[in-house]
């Protein structure tokens, strides 16, 4: 049985893993602060700003531009802010979160000012408890590289995220 997943940022990376995260069978919900970009997904299963390549999202992925809203119901938070809007984006989510949900962060670089690792970021601006988070992607998905070979390597490849059926 799928879980209720929000994906804080709707770029090109939170959007395309919000696709994989519903297709794998769970309900997402995308936030975002762009209104344009919240009425496409909602609206038109579609994100035309930063993800154009793909015509349609799941039914099951929805958006919204409400902090609360989108985490309201989640079981799983997954974190896909820009590095450099992590910061001020996030501190708007604390005490939003319920306590029940896990925080995973997509985020990679340090924080410009502080060189703090993003998953400090993360973790000091939700106000999280070291067993509430998780830096790290779980053991069973598959990190490898993946080369820009259509017929080889995606084929070999697309299926790492998913949950086995």
């Amino acid at each position: 049985m799928g879980k209720n997943v929000t994906v804080l940022g709707a770029g090109a990376w939170g959007t395309a893993f919000g696709q994989v995260l519903a297709d794998a069978g769970n309900t997402v919900t995308m936030w975002a602060k762009e209104q344009q970009i919240v009425e496409g997904i909602r609206d038109h299963h579609h994100n035309a700003v930063r993800l154009p390549s793909v015509e349609k999202l799941p039914d099951n992925m929805t958006a919204t531009g409400d902090r609360a809203e989108a985490v309201k119901n989640a079981d799983i938070v997954v974190v896909a802010i820009a590095a450099q809007f992590a910061r001020v984006a996030l501190v708007e989510f604390k005490g939003l979160i319920p306590d029940h949900a896990i925080v995973v962060s997509l985020m990679k670089g340090i924080e410009r000012g502080t060189n703090k690792r993003m998953d400090e970021v993360v973790r000091e601006s939700l106000d999280l408890p070291a067993d509430r988070f998780d830096g790290r992607l779980p053991r069973h998905f598959r990190t490898e590289p993946v080369q820009g070979n259509r017929r080889s390597s995606s084929r070999r490849h697309r299926g790492g995220l998913h949950e086995p059926r």
